[in-house]
């Protein structure tokens, strides 16, 4: 998102506003990481200057690149960064030249490839030790992104930005006071996209400011500061009759500190206002603050965390333009000399001005730099958006809802960068890391077993005749077993490979039934199933061991399925089938014997066919399913001896990403009127157990005697959607699991290898998309938003794989809050939906 912010403040407050960052801000690719690389002035000298030039090349996935609420395109970008730096190497003053580009190739839809470059220059004159004069000029071409609340998203192609920048100003010291006063210009032309025009956002901003700072103490400074800013558009009203230019003023008092060497603070507090020449718009008046830490919590870990409010243009009718506050914060670690990680998460609010409108955005994100060699590097970076908005717009009908400005998106980045000069390798760059962790004698060998609880989730696909019509239907519900499991395994240094057979029985069923006479009732149960399986692994440096298993399951199915007005012809049978199981999981070893087991596994069963009516009607049923397994184990030949304690902390700051697997059901009931009769009852077990996730997560947790508790904060997105047919003739529905935000508390117990076993509890907030299609008037149409919370419960495991880096295996339920809707039919529907969620997620943290 492009926020084209006048903050005309930073001119005033930096000692050198650079134009090169100003355009870094809004390149998609992030460089935080580069806080703790440590650079020298290597480069070609070219007489008094150090020249440097760098390219990197992008490869990126986007998960929803237009940004939209619902049927979401992905598409791969390739993206070409050169650049250039040109500085000065005087002992007195400063002259420094930046140029370079992000060109993006879009490997689907070439229509949003894009072209953004910059060149600007900056410098400073310094008179004395006390006085200086500094200044500079530029140019950008960019792009706006299509998730920005500007853009317009039916044009052919991203609109096109030119920006055109100067900024001047002077600084002068005496003894503990120091001014600087400047001012900035900017001009903004928005190129038109196809038919769409944009030349009602055109505009130029001017400002001009100072600050005035005192020294209290060494390590405090107070000061004031005021800006005043004029925005002209170039054309006197926009296309919805708005005039839009304005002037406006800013003034703070803030506070300085340097708390230590390695803490630094700053807080601000103050007022904006903002007068419009269109009389409709009001004087804007807000509170002004802000403040920002930075923050080296330990000699190879930088924290910050930053607060700012800003008043922003639009050009949504009726609007003034809409306050933008924002909160940051990110992390920076030196993983190894080579290698540093870092992570970020940002809450905003788009709070608009004039009209009933507010934004939100979510993000947050986890990266990764490996330096191959002092000039090359490699780059992995995840990274979550989420935007809701409080706006629900209703569609052709009262249960048509829509928030049709929220949306959900994922990004991966793969990076290969190079620096095009001369690097002198840092004098630790081959220094051993200390995150190394001790090796165990742990030998996972020989004859197993042990016993297990379930959590089972039941998928049935179904898909056959219905009177003079078709139907494809997919259900879900899920249930608790209990079962047995034994092996014997066989090692080769950390490598594994055993056979494992099992037992487990359930009680997962699924129902669905709906009282009109000619409908059919279904009932299925999963019964007793055993299991024969191959499993391969590796045992991590601590000693759990991380396997994956591959094997074939023999389960029984009960059902029962019938038309209500011909019981007679019902048919009601067992069935054993045959599946194909894939799997993973974790034996956590807790003594010499004693061992833990976290377990996932999904089956894909055998058909079969089912009868009933008088002619008999078939239908398909295509059993699957999703277990998690929480089992005790005893290795018979004994774990190698007693483990060797592992030096973890677990205590302080964390942050990671995950993949996810697992399945959603929607406890389905409500009324049918079908034909002028009715109403009938309707009660049914849909769902998906098939589904996908992507997340990111941030935390902090404290041990106490190996007592462990933490709060945790998570953003995700999932592919979670199941859908009902009916053909020619009926009722197509279906849901659609979109983002998730949410929030738990975690309890634990760190065993003497370093692993950590716990629990957590807390609150989920997601956005289910609900369809629902009935008769051919498409006005009755239903396709609806709801926002809704549920509470998630779960346990979990992080195993270290070095002492700052850790495997999680993680497995939660989660029960939501229903909605219901009543459609708009001469003979309505009144439905409700109760989702829950059964998610198993596969991660990788850092602790800080």
């Amino acid at each position: 998102m492009i926020i084209n912010n006048v903050s005309f403040v930073l001119v005033i407050a930096l000692p050198l506003m650079s134009l090169g960052a100003i355009a870094a801000e809004d390149k998609q690719i992030s460089d935080d990481m580069t806080t703790l690389i440590k650079k020298t002035t290597d480069g070609y000298l070219l007489g008094s200057f150090i020249v440097q030039p760098e390219a990197s090349v992008f490869s990126i996935y986007d998960s929803n690149i237009f940004a939209t609420r619902k049927d979401e395109v992905e598409d791969e970008i390739i993206v070409i960064s050169p650049s250039l730096h040109i500085g000065s190497a005087w002992g007195k003053h400063k002259l420094d030249f930046n140029l370079g580009g992000d060109f993006g190739r879009y490997q689907s839809y070439s229509s949003e490839n894009y072209d953004d470059y910059w060149v600007n220059t900056d410098g400073r004159y310094d008179f004395n030790t006390n006085t200086n004069v500094f200044g500079g000029i530029g140019f950008s071409q960019e792009h706006e992104d299509r998730s920005s609340p500007e853009n317009i998203q039916s044009g052919n192609n991203p609109v096109i930005i030119d920006s055109n920048l100067a900024h001047a100003g002077v600084t002068h010291n005496w003894g503990k006071t120091k001014l600087r006063f400047g001012g900035t210009y900017e001009s903004l032309d928005y190129e038109n996209t196809g038919l769409l025009t944009n030349r009602d956002r055109n505009r130029d901003m001017t400002g001009l400011g100072a600050r005035l700072t005192y020294a209290l103490h060494p390590q405090y400074s107070v000061y004031g500061q005021g800006v005043w800013d004029k925005r002209n558009y170039d054309m006197l009203m926009d296309d919805n009759g708005f005039q839009r230019d304005s002037d406006g003023y800013r003034a703070n008092i803030g506070l300085l500190a340097t708390l230590s060497n390695r803490l630094k603070a700053e807080a601000y507090i103050g007022v904006l206002n903002q007068d419009y020449d269109d009389p409709r718009f009001a004087s804007t008046s807000a509170v002004d603050f802000g403040g920002n830490l930075k923050w080296l919590a330990a000699p190879r870990t930088e924290m910050t965390l930053k607060l700012d409010r800003s008043l922003e243009e639009t050009t949504l009718a009726a609007s003034s333009g809409y306050i933008y506050t924002s909160l940051s914060g990110g992390v920076t670690h030196e993983l190894t000399p080579r290698a540093h990680i870092n992570a970020s998460i940002s809450i905003a609010d788009a709070d608009y001005q004039k009209v009933d409108r507010n934004d939100n955005y979510y993000s947050a994100q986890i990266g990764m730099r490996y330096h191959l060699s002092p000039s090359w590097y490699l780059g992995a970076e995840y990274r979550l958006l989420k935007h809701s908005t409080d706006i629900q717009s209703e569609i052709n009908n009262p249960a048509s809802t829509q928030n049709v400005n929220d949306f959900d998106q994922n990004q991966v980045f793969f990076t290969l960068g190079v620096l095009l000069y001369p690097v002198k390798p840092i004098a630790y760059w081959n220094k051993s890391s200390t995150n190394a962790l001790s090796s165990t004698d742990t030998i996972w060998q020989g004859l197993y077993g042990g016993a297990q609880l379930s959590h089972d989730t039941l998928n049935l696909h179904t898909k056959g005749s219905r009177n003079a019509g078709f139907d494809v239907a997919q259900y879900s519900n899920s249930g608790v077993g209990a079962g047995l499991f034994a092996g014997y395994g066989l090692s080769w240094g950390r490598w594994y490979a055993g056979l494992e057979g099992g037992y487990d029985n359930s009680r997962a069923n699924i129902y669905h039934n709906k009282s009109k006479s000619n409908s059919r009732t279904i009932d299925v149960d999963k019964d007793d199933s055993f299991l024969l399986a191959l499993r391969g692994g590796y045992q991590l440096t601590t000693g759990p061991l991380v396997y994956a298993r591959l094997g074939t399951a023999r389960t029984q199915f009960s059902h029962y399925a019938t038309i209500n007005d011909s019981p007679a012809f019902a048919d009601s049978d067992d069935h054993t089938q045959n599946g194909g199981v894939y799997g993973l999981g974790s034996d956590i070893p807790v003594n010499e014997n004693v061992f833990v087991r976290l377990d996932y596994s999904y089956t894909d069963y055998d058909s079969f066919d089912v009868n009933v009516g008088n002619p008999a009607q078939s239908e398909r049923f295509s059993p699957r399913e999703n277990v998690f397994h929480l089992g005790l184990g005893w290795q018979f030949d004994g774990l190698g001896g007693k483990s060797q304690k592992q030096d973890i902390n677990h205590t302080g700051l964390y942050a990671g990403a995950h993949l996810g697997h697992g399945a959603m059901q929607s406890d389905t009931t409500g009324t049918h009127y079908d034909g002028g009769s009715g109403p009938f009852s309707f009660s049914s077990d849909f769902g998906d157990n098939s589904a996908s996730t992507a997340g990111v997560f941030l935390g902090y947790g404290a041990t106490i005697n190996n007592f462990y508790i933490g709060l945790e904060a998570e953003l995700e997105d999932s592919n979670a959607k199941w859908d009902h047919e009916r053909s020619p003739t009926g009722r197509n529905f279906s849901v659609e699991k979109m983002g998730t935000s949410g929030l738990s508390l975690r309890g634990g117990y760190v065993l003497r290898n370093g692993s950590l076993l716990y629990a957590h509890v807390g609150r989920a907030r997601t956005r289910f998309n609900t369809t629902w299609v009935k008769g051919g008037n498409r006005l009755n149409d239903v396709d609806r938003d709801d926002t809704v919370t549920g509470t998630r419960v779960g346990v979990g495991a992080e195993l270290p794989i070095t002492q700052a880096v850790f495997l999680r295996l993680d497995y939660s339920y989660t029960d939501y809050d229903s909605y219901e809707f009543v459609t708009s039919h001469g003979n309505v529907d009144n439905m409700q939906f109760d989702n829950s969620e059964s998610l198993f997620r596969l991660g990788l943290l850092v602790r800080f």
